[in-house]
């Protein structure tokens, strides 16, 4: 072999070298980063810029921030990829230097879901309809596919949100999921690997919850607002005692509701008895009561068999009228006005009860 033609296989190897090296070196250099392990959604609330793993309660109307959280670990112990500025788990911040933004080679997707309900309302007949009680976990198209997005407690179950008569409420249980899929490539159709935070089989079953978020009103009207969002279960007229037994045990887990049971631990939570609660009729149209002196958020309104719960003064400032809102439980939690509620023959003459604070 002549000098020049091993010059050219040897260039030629080297070039060989060059392209599998080009090929190769992403995988290789996957395999030596942090192994990744699983995903989670971190909540971030107030001002502190802290994200928690885990439950959140605010107040009605509070903003929060829902944060992708992919850990991994080396050799060094655990990491997190996260864009939340700082993060806690079980109540232990995880120090700065084991915070990640993504930079590997694989390209991540991040989708978002709720974990809700299969439905807004059942009415159970017998033990094994109640068991068809499911949770799913619903793809929000609507929100940002980003690591971090701003929270919304509105549902995608299209009964929950406002009528042409409602207002989407600022209060409520919503339950967050996220799935991060890692792509070899942008043109890849499947994910080379997938990692979910906790969702709707772990809510009913054993392990970790999703995270979830708890926003309330204040006052008595507190325990009834916080059930916007959750299936609304009641036993059918002629269902046997065991539905109401499961109803309550999926109610103490926060999982669901039932408005009879709903407006009983609302009235007993204020100190009162159901059953001698000091009614009066009142004459809703003709604005006679004052917001703040006689009337609060949590006092229950009905007529008939209808009751409600007031939420706020929506209409004639500090005067209880037909445009303030109130919480109803007819086949679904709703946010709407008095005269949107109450429309028969009996027009805005009701019973009115104080329970919240003045």
């Amino acid at each position: 072999m002549s000098p020049e033609q091993r010059n050219t296989l040897l260039i030629a190897a080297g070039l060989a070298v060059i392209v599998l090296a080009a090929l190769f070196w992403p995988r290789v250099r996957e395999r030596l980063e942090p192994r990744l392990e699983s995903a989670w959604v971190a909540i971030e609330t107030g001002e502190e810029g802290v994200a928690r793993v885990g439950a959140a309660t605010l107040a009605a109307g509070a903003p929060f921030r829902l944060h992708a959280v992919l850990a991994a670990r080396d050799g060094a112990g655990a990491l997190y990829y996260t864009e939340a500025p700082r993060l806690e788990i079980d109540g232990a911040e995880v120090p700065a230097e084991r915070l990640r933004r993504w930079d590997r080679s694989r390209l991540a997707r991040v989708r978002w879901f709720t974990v809700e309900g299969f439905t807004p309302y059942l009415e159970a007949e017998s033990a094994a309809a109640l068991g068809e009680f499911r949770f799913e976990e619903l793809f929000r198209a609507d929100w940002p596919a980003t690591w971090s997005i701003e929270g919304s407690l509105v549902p995608r179950h299209g009964v929950q949100r406002a009528g042409p008569d409602g207002i989407v409420p600022d209060f409520g249980t919503q339950r967050f999921h996220v799935r991060i899929e890692l792509f070899e490539r942008e043109e890849s159709l499947t994910p080379a690997e997938r990692f979910r935070s906790p969702g709707a089989a772990e809510l009913m079953g054993e392990g970790p919850e999703p995270a979830t978020v708890v926003a309330a009103l204040p006052g008595a009207a507190a325990i009834p607002s916080r059930v916007f969002g959750l299936t609304q279960l009641e036993p059918a007229p002629d269902a046997p005692p065991e539905v109401a037994a499961g109803i309550a045990a999926l109610a103490a887990r926060g999982l669901a509701f039932s408005r009879r049971e709903l407006l009983a631990e609302t009235v007993r939570a204020a100190g009162a008895d159901p059953a001698t609660l000091p009614w009066r009729l009142v004459d809703v149209a003709a604005g006679g009561l004052a917001w703040g002196g006689e009337v609060a958020p949590g006092d229950l309104v009905q007529s008939g068999e209808r009751t409600v719960v007031l939420a706020r003064d929506a209409g004639l400032p500090g005067r209880l009228d037909p445009a303030d809102l109130a919480l109803d439980f007819a086949r679904g939690a709703k946010l709407l006005p008095l005269a949107a509620i109450f429309t028969g023959d009996g027009g805005l003459r009701l019973e009115w009860a104080p329970l919240g604070e003045r």
